[in-house]
């Protein structure tokens, strides 16, 4: 693989497609630290730390992300624009989604925590969209996470 990665992008596409490069690109939430639904400031958000995992011979560059948020039941959803460089064989963890959260989307999760059965697991629908020098390549990701940190009042604001 280190041979193909060295050689001009024409002649790495003779050998390899693109489609070939999603198995090596992975999206997930961070593990320590993955984010937190909170409503402790001015305007209630939902911040995620993801990581992407290039285990591929070659760089890649995230072009954008689109990210649907499940609580129970489709909750939010993001799109992140920002290109982010990951070099072969590595991963970045800074890749941080920010989602300000209405009335209605704070008391689903209020409402939630008032349930017996409550569980305070997201569930993330995630398309990343990568580029590189075989061409273009989609990454699609379901991400679930148990015990997402969640401080939301148990009362109204």
């Amino acid at each position: 693989m280190k041979i193909l990665a060295s050689l001009p992008a024409w002649v790495v596409r003779l050998f390899m497609k693109p489609e070939k490069l999603r198995y090596s690109l992975k999206i997930d939430l961070r593990g320590n630290a993955p984010g937190q639904v909170s409503d402790s400031s001015a305007v209630p958000r939902l911040d995620m730390w993801l990581r992407i995992t290039n285990h591929s011979a070659f760089p890649v560059i995230m072009d954008r992300l689109d990210i649907e948020v499940w609580f129970g039941q489709p909750f939010a959803r993001a799109a992140m624009i920002q290109r982010k460089e990951v070099a072969a064989h590595s991963e970045v963890e800074d890749l941080h989604v920010v989602i300000f959260l209405s009335g209605t989307q704070v008391e689903h999760i209020r409402k939630g925590m008032q349930s017996q059965v409550w569980k305070p697991e997201i569930t993330l629908q995630a398309i990343g969209f990568f580029t590189s020098k075989l061409g273009w390549t989609e990454v699609n990701a379901t991400i679930l996470r148990q015990d997402f940190p969640v401080s939301i009042g148990t009362s109204g604001r």
